[in-house]
């Protein structure tokens, strides 16, 4: 799980949750919520303790995600999804969107309809 290398890596974590900052959702999340405070990571919710989730907060979250981010790297996203949401928050924002292409058969890969049109910075090397 990507949280856990920015953890290893000393790195900062913010988690932005979709429900209460008390709502453990999935409740298999126990531990990385715990991780996170364990490595002075943050967890925030805008919604009050006791809120549940459901996808309609989800999706308003990311543009919390979007917000506190320098920018956003797409590896994989449908067409219809909370990465596609993002990124649209972040340009809306006016952030970098990367995107690291794939190849057409993927059906989660980045496909050349986002990088024609603009959408997106392609990333095809390292520099």
């Amino acid at each position: 799980m990507h949280i856990y290398g920015a953890m290893e890596a000393k790195g900062k974590t913010i988690a932005v949750l979709g429900c209460g900052v008390d709502y453990i959702y999935p409740k298999e999340n126990i531990n990385v919520y715990r991780k996170i405070l364990e490595t002075e990571g943050v967890i925030v919710s805008e919604y009050p303790p006791g809120m549940t989730p459901d996808s309609e907060k989800f999706r308003k979250r990311n543009r919390i995600v979007s917000g506190l981010s320098l920018g956003i790297l797409i590896v994989e996203a449908e067409e219809r999804s909370g990465t596609s949401i993002t990124a649209r928050y972040a340009k809306e924002q006016g952030k970098l969107v990367f995107c690291i292409p794939s190849s057409i058969k993927n059906r989660k890969g980045i496909r050349n309809k986002c990088i024609n049109k603009k959408r997106s910075n392609t990333c095809t090397n390292t520099k």
